[in-house]
């Protein structure tokens, strides 16, 4: 990750150099990991169901971020 993103992102959150890289090194491992676990609701409730049940907790997602200035 560039010097740029990295130092903003520390002013940001009033955090050190291993904390805002763990916040964007997990990331990559839950959008990979829950690949699966989508594969499997699909082929169990199939793909409109899990798509309005998914964009749904997204909005409610989005919407309890706003209240919650710290990580």
């Amino acid at each position: 990750m560039g010097d740029i993103y990295l130092r903003s992102m520390m002013e940001v959150l009033q955090s050190d150099r291993f904390t805002v890289l763990l916040i964007f090194g997990m990331l990559p491992a839950i959008i990979l990991g829950s690949g699966s676990i989508a594969t499997i609701l699909v082929n169990r409730h199939g793909y409109r169901r899990i798509t309005i049940i998914d964009a749904c907790l997204a909005a409610l997602g989005l919407f309890g971020s706003s209240f919650y200035a710290n990580i």
